[in-house]
């Protein structure tokens, strides 16, 4: 019976299906999961709109503004052809199950066992949970991308061993997360300067082409498809306008984004234990081992805090593009406690004594704090709007039809979703983006005045009752008033 169960323990079924408990537990973090359908968080909610945009046969950036990657957006899309109330959520545990499949590849090739190797799977589920603020996040997919991408390069540095697909699954990712937030490429960045240092240092400068022509082969099978969507779609121009220049100066705005409120979002993501514990880690084992593999991880961890912080802005899900390191750094951990990662002949030197207090350290340092960030798991908050939600959509429904037009000042587009109406700006949501353009200001009230806006939904403690009083006096007239929520209907 023993020899049975420890048979079957070394199963990789068995290990496979725990993966996948845990990716399933993990994904149960979602706000919009099977048990709460639909109940989709401020940025979801734009991305399950631009998809919806996408369905009726319109294009994004040039139909409907939003100033993220092509990539969310056909995601969801996908989601919502495979299932329209959990296709999204389906894929979201797809994402998450390979994520955890890599953190656990990770710690066996830094030599953990098969089991400790699971916990290393824990750890990045746990680590997510810690920053997932709703879900279905361009966050959650790059971290995806970006643990597979270090697991490349883990082997390159550690056995010397990547073959051309591992060099061309690593440029796709690349190229994906440049199609979801291009911020979220700092790995890459620091992952090939070291590449180009060790090829260099070893005076193997001529396999930099080999490694960069595969690379760029499958960054062009990611590129070159949605390039060419965008283009036939006629979005191209506007694809430039709202991802690049917007972005731009969403990232230079003096109010957002200067040097103390930079600060204050790295000081706020450095004081979260994950970061804390994955800090010392890497820290630790770079000075001791004194590997170029290790340092870069360091590096990588500094400039994704930068790079993710040069907005100014601190939300939680940002952090998601540190999980795979912090995974990684565990993972460390973990091929020390079960002693066969190499480079352990530094260890023995130490003495059998000291080695043992050494792992009980660790282990004590690996287990406990996990506890305390699933524990930590951020809530998402209730609005005005999704407090009255269900009332506020049943008068929008009763007032208006499929075929006609409504806008939601503020940033709502759960109402679009939920009423199945279409907005009559292309501007679907405004804040914050109307403060970063005036532009964008100027046009939402144009599209307020337009005869095409049906219905007008407003909070009441909304900053554009200021801009937009005066249209409403002259032209609309109140339907009904919603806990804070104000419906107005065009005048006839």
């Amino acid at each position: 019976m023993k020899n049975r169960l420890k048979k079957l323990s070394e199963n990789s079924v068995v290990v496979g299906i725990v993966i996948f408990l845990i990716a399933l537990l993990t994904a149960f973090a979602a706000s919009n999961n099977p048990l709460t359908v639909g109940r989709t968080v401020t940025d979801s909610s734009v991305f399950h709109y631009v998809a919806r945009v996408i369905r009726k046969g319109g294009m994004p950036y040039r139909d409907t503004f939003d100033h993220k990657g092509p990539l969310i957006y056909l995601i969801d899309v996908l989601g919502q052809i495979m299932n329209p109330s959990i296709g999204v959520w389906i894929l979201e545990l797809c994402f998450i199950f390979v994520a955890a499949i890599y953190a656990y590849k990770l710690a066996r090739l830094f030599g953990a066992g098969k089991w400790s190797s699971v916990f290393s799977s824990f750890v990045l589920g746990s680590a997510l949970t810690y920053y997932f603020e709703g879900g279905n996040m361009v966050e959650e997919y790059a971290a995806t991308f970006i643990i597979i991408a270090l697991y490349v390069f883990a082997k390159y540095f550690l056995k010397k061993n990547v073959k051309w697909y591992d060099l061309s699954i690593c440029g796709g990712s690349f190229a994906a997360v440049c199609l979801l937030r291009v911020n979220m490429v700092a790995l890459w960045v620091v992952m090939c300067i070291g590449v180009l240092i060790d090829c260099i240092r070893n005076k193997q400068a001529k396999k930099v082409i080999w490694y960069l022509l595969w690379f760029l082969v499958g960054a062009t099978m990611v590129f070159l498809p949605i390039v060419f969507w965008l283009v036939k779609g006629g979005a191209l121009k506007a694809f430039f306008e709202d991802y690049f220049l917007f972005n731009l100066k969403y990232t230079s705005d003096k109010e957002r984004s200067g040097l103390g409120q930079f600060i204050e979002a790295v000081i706020t993501f450095c004081r979260g234990l994950p970061v804390i514990l994955a800090g010392m880690f890497l820290v630790h084992y770079a000075l001791e081992r004194r590997r170029l593999f290790e340092w870069l991880c360091v590096a990588s961890l500094g400039f994704s805090l930068i790079m993710m912080c040069i907005s100014g802005q601190s939300y939680g899900h940002y952090g998601m593009i540190l999980c795979p390191l912090i995974a990684c750094a565990f993972a460390l951990a973990l091929g020390e406690i079960t002693l066969n990662e190499p480079g352990k002949e530094v260890l023995v030197t130490l003495g059998e004594k000291t080695r043992k207090y050494r792992i009980i350290v660790i282990k004590v340092v690996v287990l406990i704090p996990i506890l305390f960030i699933v524990s930590r798991n951020r809530p998402t908050f209730l609005t005005e709007f999704d407090l009255g939600l269900e009332d506020i959509v049943n008068v929008i429904v009763a007032n208006s039809t499929e075929e006609e037009r409504i806008t939601v000042c503020g940033n709502h587009d759960i109402v679009y979703l939920q009423s199945n109406r279409m907005s009559s700006s292309i501007y679907s949501y405004q804040d914050p983006i109307a403060s970063v353009s005036p532009k964008i200001k100027e046009q939402y009230i144009q599209d307020v005045k337009s005869p095409l806006t049906v219905l007008l939904v407003i909070g009441t403690s909304s900053s554009w009752h200021k801009e937009l009083d005066y249209i409403i006096e002259a032209q609309y007239e109140l339907v009904e008033k919603v806990h804070d929520t104000e419906i107005y209907r065009r005048k006839e």
